[in-house]
């Protein structure tokens, strides 16, 4: 899949033809970095991005609610958003800078931190009440 900021500063090609999984993530933390109601997460397996695009993306890092710290990479010319990683996982989430995704890939999300969540989750979704996969949430 392609990929891209908003600027087209940032561009490069995720390394499978779709992501492993998808999560729409409603906690406090998407919500403000995506201005919305929840963000969207893409996971791929780690990749290294092309030396022309590590020049020009910016790290914010921040602590997450199991203390673990993220790194949070984004343009530096339009902010936008790219890919967030915990050093040492062998995996890694685009955010929302994917193109071509497909509703079909949508309609089987994971809806992650519901307890946050102030849109309706569609029913029939995988859904947990906070992090999944024995972080801090229970699958409902």
């Amino acid at each position: 899949m392609n990929a891209r900021c908003q600027c087209g500063l940032i561009r490069f090609r995720t390394p499978l033809d779709k992501p492993l999984k998808i999560y729409i993530c409603h906690c406090l933390e998407c919500q403000r970095q995506a201005s919305s109601a929840y963000g969207v997460s893409l996971m791929f397996p780690s990749f290294d991005f092309p030396p022309d695009t590590v020049a020009h993306l910016k790290c914010y890092t921040r602590i997450t609610s199991e203390g673990r710290e993220k790194k949070c990479l984004f343009c530096e010319n339009c902010g936008s958003r790219i890919v967030h990683y915990i050093e040492g996982q062998p995996y890694m989430t685009l955010k929302g800078c994917v193109e071509g995704l497909t509703r079909e890939m949508m309609d089987g999300a994971a809806h992650i931190w519901v307890k946050r969540a102030i849109v309706e989750v569609p029913s029939g979704a995988e859904v947990w009440e906070g992090e999944p996969d024995g972080g801090t949430g229970d699958k409902i």
